[in-house]
């Protein structure tokens, strides 16, 4: 008996102190983070004792809906009034928070970002537990649900500090003198306002890029959730793009692709008809897409030895290159899934890549996934020939290549100038003549009429002059006979 009184005395000295001056509880939760949830969502627990509280990693538990073990079953120990952390991966928390000045610990942890029941346990008894609503707050705002008294509110994080002060009893308004009325509280009582949380609704949201590429497909998808923000695939989706064109998607909640064909900003709509054949609007969401021009040109080439292709992004944003096409005079090289040039960089690709040879560098051209032909290279520019060059063997022998954008191929073709058809005598031809009027056809100038009406007058005077003589011999009496001598044949 005394050996029992002994032992039970023991018990109360050194066990009773530690249960009561060592307690667990869960202080805040952070179920529902800004962005993705997985590794991100976490709870924070606070030793409220005067004591440390050992965590035996083979009876605790936390209980998320399913049981887990803490930190890989690894003992650790809580100093008296402070914090640690339960999360499902410690570096991306500490990642999140990095003045955080405590422990954090690892475990499974898949929250429900609607309502959820979690809890600590020890060897089979739950020390806390706590239920929470998405209706509470701190649904995907920032916020985290804090514990305040016996209530819970939600605000901004702040894993390893004292929660919000304690608002579950509100101060009581009482009447003063004079009709008015003053608030009795106690120095220590601080009133913070309770946030108020909006009436659930139908939602719906436009998930695309908002800066795309003319004539180039991108995805668009939407999000559409309930009153419990559950997923609605059914009712109808009524697309708008801003370009003239709409597009109605009954029954279903799949991505899609589009295209723009022209630069410029347009406003996409979305409009959510939960009863299909109803004309109220459920929800609607808009998106401005700015629409940029194709900016990825050809700007340089390799060697026979090193047959590279240096491509460039000429505009102001970093441009998505997955699945276009380099196609070469006789290959073709697919681009992977992922590839990106930034605002006004260049990148090379290597022909160890591509496999292309220097032969396929002599006509490339960069074609995106929906076929249409980005830029080219080369083109050819042919030069005006030197004065008393063949123009022929200029247009057959000297071809410059240089880039080309927007599949525009430049063929420059020189007026050649051939000059004046010169003669070893003084003879003017007049077929030569005609035969130059013909060819210049309008181009003929004014010195050749010039010239015409030179000969016109020469041989106007020569037959006078002939004609003189004839009636001055007649008249003679044709004393002096014709000689032939006399007889010029002019043509």
């Amino acid at each position: 008996m005394k050996r029992i009184l002994i032992c039970f005395g023991l018990f109360i000295v050194f066990c009773v102190p530690y249960i009561v001056s060592a307690s667990l509880e869960i202080t805040e939760i952070m179920y529902d983070p800004k962005g993705a949830n997985t590794n991100h969502q976490w709870i924070e627990v606070y030793n409220n004792g005067s004591a440390p509280a050992s965590i035996d990693a083979l009876k605790w538990r936390f209980n998320d809906g399913a049981s887990h073990y803490l930190n890989n079953k690894v003992d650790f120990s809580v100093p008296a009034q402070s914090y640690f952390i339960l999360t499902g991966d410690k570096n991306t928390f500490l990642a999140d928070h990095a003045s955080f000045p405590g422990t954090a610990i690892d475990t499974v942890m898949v929250l429900d970002k609607d309502s959820g029941n979690v809890s600590l346990i020890n060897d089979g008894t739950t020390i806390d537990s706590v239920a929470y609503v998405s209706s509470l707050g701190a649904s995907e705002d920032g916020n985290s649900l804090q514990k305040s008294g016996s209530s819970w509110v939600a605000s901004l994080p702040t894993p390893g500090l004292a929660t919000v002060p304690d608002v579950s009893n509100q101060n009581q308004v009482s009447s003063g003198s004079g009709g008015g009325s003053s608030f009795s509280s106690s120095s220590s009582s601080v009133i913070v306002p309770k946030k108020e949380v909006a009436p659930p609704k139908i939602s719906t949201e436009i998930i695309s890029k908002n800066v795309v590429i003319s004539g180039i497909d991108f995805k668009v998808d939407q999000k559409t959730t309930g009153y419990s923000k559950e997923n609605l695939s059914y009712g109808r989706f009524i697309w708008n793009f801003g370009d003239g064109m709409s597009r109605e998607i009954p029954n279903q909640n799949s991505s899609f692709l589009y295209r723009y064909d022209y630069p410029g900003e347009y406003l996409m709509t979305l409009s959510y008809f939960q009863n299909y054949y109803g004309s109220n609007i459920d929800a609607t969401d808009k998106m401005i897409i700015k629409v940029i021009p194709a900016s990825v040109v050809i700007s340089s080439v390799g060697t026979a030895t090193d047959p590279y292709i240096e491509l460039e992004n000429k505009s102001s944003y970093e441009t998505t290159l997955s699945n276009w096409v380099l196609r070469g005079k006789s290959n073709s090289f697919v681009i992977p899934d992922g590839t990106i040039i930034m605002s006004g960089k260049k990148i090379k690709i290597s022909p160890r890549v591509t496999k292309f040879s220097f032969d396929d560098l002599s006509n490339i051209s960069i074609i995106s996934p929906s076929g249409e032909v980005i830029a080219g290279f080369p083109f050819i520019d042919i030069p005006t020939p030197a004065k008393d060059q063949n123009p022929s063997q200029v247009i057959n022998n000297k071809i410059e290549s240089a880039p080309r954008e927007n599949n525009n191929i430049e063929k420059t073709f020189p007026t050649i100038s051939l000059g004046k058809k010169e003669k070893n005598n003084n003879v003017i031809n007049l077929n030569d003549i005609a035969a130059s009027a013909g060819d210049a056809g309008p181009r003929v100038s004014w010195p050749v009429f010039g010239w015409i009406a030179v000969m016109i007058v020469a041989l106007s005077a020569v037959y006078s002059i002939r004609y003189i003589q004839n009636h001055k011999h007649h008249d003679e009496g044709l004393e002096n006979p014709i000689n032939a001598r006399d007889i010029d044949i002019i043509e």
